[in-house]
């Protein structure tokens, strides 16, 4: 499962981000975890980080061609439900980022869709480090509880959420929930050790 991920993370240097953190913007990637199916039969995992708060959304994938769909959805929904404009689409350079139903549906509603330079990481590097950050604890959550690699989804899902609502960003002192609710959350059914 996760142990034999295919993530690989080449720190060259460090690299200045230049966009505008002032501004609701969107980053996405996805990666192959292992071998192993989900126990909802998904094998992909598609992060979604909004550069300003660092709030974090997750969709499973059945195939890497349903990313298109999955990017397409989750932008309709965090701008309804948060009443949000997105801009910006930030992204690797594979294919299942670049392709007609994407291009189009950004180009009709107004976003711009950046794609980072083939093998430079650190041009996508909130989402790359995000994704390094919720590998590692779900590697350690799965190792501690002992639950079979079938429940990879769920224990990814489960760090996302507990980082969203954890977490602090460090120039705002808040948590990305915190930032994109607009309250403080409450985390009472956390067990937290």
């Amino acid at each position: 499962m996760i142990a034999s991920c295919s993530i690989s993370y080449d720190i060259l240097k460090i690299h200045q981000d230049t966009s505008d953190p002032e501004q609701h913007q969107f980053q996405d990637s996805s990666h192959l975890f292992g071998t192993n199916k989900s126990l909802a039969r998904k094998k992909y995992m598609l992060v979604l980080v909004d550069e300003f708060s660092r709030f974090t959304w997750l969709e499973f994938l059945r195939a890497k061609s349903d990313a298109a769909d999955r990017i397409i959805a989750s932008i309709k929904r965090i701008q309804v439900s948060l009443n949000l404009k997105v801009k910006k689409l930030r992204s690797d350079n594979e294919t299942e980022f670049r392709n007609t139903k994407l291009h189009s549906f950004l180009e009709d509603v107004g976003i711009s869709h950046n794609f980072s330079a083939v093998r430079t990481p650190q041009q996508n590097g909130v989402v790359e480090r995000k994704n390094r950050t919720l590998v590692e604890a779900t590697r350690s959550m799965m190792a501690h509880s002992g639950v079979p690699k079938s429940f990879w989804a769920e224990a990814v899902a489960t760090a996302c959420y507990t980082q969203n609502r954890t977490l602090i960003v460090k120039r705002t002192g808040k948590t990305a929930y915190e930032m994109i609710e607009k309250r403080k959350p409450d985390i009472k059914h956390l067990r937290l050790q």
